[in-house]
């Protein structure tokens, strides 16, 4: 390890050790988190020395192109989702269709599409776009299709809150509530009215608040799917109408058997839902 991926390494376990419980509870308080992380990738793009980053995850290897400190953070330990990207590529099939909603620069998105036979990302901020791009380059992947639209209740255009760095790799950018200081213009489609790529077999999504929005546009094409894996917000999803229960009991109605499988310190967490199965749903065969 160079002297720079050590001292990257340094800053990164200081950070963890002192941003957290009541010193992050008074920032986020304070209103000045966004400053801070912008300030923080800065000191970390300055510091590192690394271009790619590879990583290895159940016999799948996938690479990401870094060059800013918020793509060193994010991809030097996976945004701590290395089990949720475990848990996905041991359930889904060679044959399966994957939505990545809220793909970011692709994290999860390079990994899965190794393994499945399409993947569908979406992607509405344009640095993360371009760089969601370059990253399936990298990995040679020919089996993804890129979407810039939001995935949201509606079809049409809404503004995109543009939160914290303005660099490829941020992941707090959200649809906009009308608070916002800094926002871009974005399309949004109902996932289920999208007929020129093919429904999902498994679904992610990762929309910083916004999941309720996308589950009731995919509504339909749910009906069909068989995982869906969803990031909760508990501090954010008021903001769009939403409670943390109503997703679960959304996933429920429509017959999926629902449970949490990885809970973040600031409680974020995910949802894994999974279809039940015909006799569970009061079909019996013979």
């Amino acid at each position: 390890m160079s002297f720079r991926s050590s001292l990257v390494s340094s800053i990164e376990t200081l950070r963890t050790l002192l941003y957290r419980g009541p010193i992050k509870r008074t920032v986020r308080a304070l209103g000045i988190e966004s400053r801070l992380r912008t300030a923080y990738s800065r000191v970390l793009g300055g510091v590192s020395d690394e271009d790619i980053v590879t990583h290895e995850i159940g016999g799948v290897t996938a690479a990401y192109n870094v060059s800013s400190g918020l793509e060193v953070q994010r991809f030097r330990h996976l945004m701590a989702e290395s089990d949720v990207i475990e848990t996905l590529l041991d359930d889904v099939k060679a044959d399966d269709v994957f939505y990545d909603v809220g793909a970011n620069v692709g994290l999860y998105t390079c990994f899965l599409s190794q393994v499945v036979d399409e993947t569908v990302a979406f992607e509405p901020h344009p640095k993360n776009l371009q760089r969601l791009k370059e990253n399936i380059e990298l990995n040679d992947l020919s089996n993804v299709y890129v979407r810039s639209e939001a995935l949201s209740d509606a079809d049409g255009t809404a503004e995109l809150a543009v939160k914290g760095a303005s660099v490829a790799g941020e992941g707090t950018h959200s649809l906009a509530t009308g608070a916002e200081n800094r926002s871009v213009e974005i399309e949004t489609a109902r996932g289920d009215s999208l007929d020129d790529v093919p429904p999902p077999d498994v679904v992610k999504i990762d929309v910083e608040g916004a999941e309720l929005n996308v589950l009731r546009g995919l509504e339909r094409s749910l009906a069909d799917c068989r995982l869906c894996y969803v990031e909760v917000h508990p501090d954010r999803i008021g903001k769009y109408g939403g409670t943390a229960n109503d997703v679960r009991e959304f996933l429920s109605d429509l017959e999926f058997d629902v449970e949490s499988i990885y809970e973040r310190e600031d409680e974020e967490y995910f949802l894994k839902a999974q279809r039940r199965s015909s006799n569970e749903r009061g079909v019996f065969e013979g």
